[in-house]
């Protein structure tokens, strides 16, 4: 018998975390991070709720991206001597962002770590981020075996690289009775069956390469190191220079080089030439508010200008919710002059998770007697259940959501559904956890802005100074101000304190702008 239950990442795509009790061990499967809907206010991420969780006894990360790494160093400030088992490039990204000296344990294909009379083994996989494994975890006992797919597609056009081995994934589980498989579903919903390979893009690149006459500038996710390396191949080929523009591309660039996954490198320019044909790579595709792309294309003061013959490839996703950010830079590209290509005017992308063809060799191989499906939307859920008992009638459908306990025994699956609202905690840009009071407070000194009152009590008339903060211009009268705080303090009878003069600092906006500002009295 074992228990699971999801800290994140079943209900939106972010935050994954899932805790796993083996007998007396709990393990947690990733600790991600899920970006705000909105920016600003200091908020930096999301991550699980683990003040509920009281011992740990192993981390297991599949791999590097943000929504499966991105709240560990919140988690190791409670459980800081915990092991984490992760790959050799996992590792070397934890450690270049600072978690060196945790106790970090590099996994590979052959590695069979013990949990008590669990074992637990990486099963490599196809990903847009290299050494991406899923998690199997095995118990000769009970004659149980638990494969969890968190990202994967799996590669199988000639010519294309992969890491997904049938074979070794019948070594690790063919010979338990009991299975069960959790598994990625974001793609459920895609009109594509089969997701491509990143080595299906070469050609489509290479002829946009070919009929350039300017700069081509392109913009992705950097942790694809494959398709860092596909760019950079093809500036090699037509002997470009390249820019490496912003702190991420420059991060994963440095990285795929020191693990070798890139050998050969064009050369590097640290200057834009404006009007010099070259390669210019820029992080920051989704259009977020600090990012480089938005600075490059959307600031006047840039350094870089386009032009006519200069070439944009948008190599991305746009991730649900950036969808107007990401709209103003293509408004601005195309304005310049610029040629733009994205995926939907031309094959520039490819995801790196599974359609259900992907999804229906997994099962058709591992053979489990039921399927959760995770790293999912809550809307994505209905349409999965609807292929899987098209598709394999046979196989049980489970289904759980942030915050429910699966109870798993034999073929039996017990959910226990959480019963409260599941939230995160709000984590400051300095990496310190907030509230949502807290957060609240910053919203509305944002919306209204502030005035501040100092008050200094004296024989006669008080003296006063007062400052307005991000207030509409329109409504920062001072003198018309400054006059009727003195008639307050002045003419009124009533007691002068701070609670009775703050009242009357918002009565004065309210009556005359129909306008309320956050306000702050201190009476000295």
């Amino acid at each position: 018998m074992y228990s699971v239950r999801p800290f994140g990442g079943v209900g939106q795509i972010g935050a994954n975390s899932t805790l796993f009790t083996l007998g007396d061990k709990n393990i947690l499967i990733d600790a991600g991070a899920l970006f705000p809907l909105e920016e600003g206010l200091g908020v930096n991420i999301l991550v699980p709720k683990y003040e509920d969780l009281k011992r740990l006894d192993g981390i297991i990360i599949t791999h590097g991206h943000e929504d499966h790494i991105g709240g560990l160093e919140v988690l190791l400030s409670k459980f800081p001597a915990v092991s984490i088992y992760t790959s050799n490039f996992t590792a070397k990204m934890l450690r270049k962002k600072n978690i060196e000296k945790r106790n970090i344990i590099i996994v590979n294909e052959s590695s069979i770590i013990s949990f008590g009379h669990w074992k637990f083994s990486p099963f490599y996989l196809d990903h847009s981020i290299p050494e991406t494994f899923a998690a199997v975890l095995m118990n000769d006992h009970e004659n149980t075996c638990i494969l969890f797919v968190t990202d994967f597609k799996i590669n199988t056009i000639e010519g294309s690289k992969s890491n997904f081995s049938f074979v070794q994934l019948e070594k690790l589980s063919g010979r338990y009775k009991s299975k069960t498989l959790f598994a990625d579903s974001t793609n459920i919903l895609s009109e594509q069956l089969k997701t491509p390979s990143e080595f299906e893009l070469i050609e489509p690149l290479r002829k946009l390469f070919s009929q350039s006459e300017g700069k081509i500038i392109a913009t992705f996710f950097p942790s694809n190191v494959e398709r860092l390396k596909i760019f950079m191949d093809l500036a090699i080929e037509y002997k470009l220079p390249v820019s490496l523009l912003g702190r991420a591309m420059k991060f994963f660039a440095d990285l795929a080089l020191e693990t070798g996954y890139i050998k050969d490198i064009p050369k590097l320019s640290e200057a834009i030439l404006p009007h010099q044909r070259s390669l210019i790579l820029v992080s920051g595709c989704q259009g977020d508010f600090n990012g480089t792309l938005r600075g490059i294309i959307l600031d006047e003061s840039s350094k870089m200008k386009l032009t006519s013959k200069d070439t944009f490839i948008y190599s991305a996703k746009i991730i649900p919710g950036n969808d107007k950010k990401v709209g103003l830079i293509f408004n601005k590209i195309v304005q310049s002059g610029a040629t733009l290509y994205h995926s939907e005017n031309y094959f520039t992308h490819v995801s790196g998770h599974a359609g259900r063809e992907d999804i229906r060799l997994l099962i058709d191989h591992f053979s489990p007697q039921a399927v959760i499906p995770i790293h999912t939307e809550s809307h994505f859920l209905p349409a999965f259940k609807r292929w899987q008992q098209s598709e394999f009638p046979q196989i049980q459908h489970v289904q759980i959501s942030n915050g429910d306990i699966l109870l798993v025994e034999g073929e039996r699956y017990e959910v226990q559904a959480c019963q409260e609202k599941w939230q995160f905690n709000i984590v400051h840009d300095n990496g310190m956890v907030m509230d949502k009071h807290e957060l609240r407070e910053r919203r509305k000194l944002a919306e209204s802005g502030i005035v501040s009152l100092s008050i200094l009590q004296k024989k006669g008339l008080p003296a006063f100074k007062f400052t307005f903060f991000g207030l509409p211009f329109a409504i920062q009268d001072h003198a018309d101000f400054d006059a009727y705080i003195f008639s307050v303090l002045a003419n009124s009878k009533a007691p002068k304190d701070e609670k009775f003069m703050e009242r009357k600092v918002k009565e004065y906006f309210i009556d005359k702008y129909s306008f309320k500002p956050n306000v702050t009295v201190m009476i000295f």
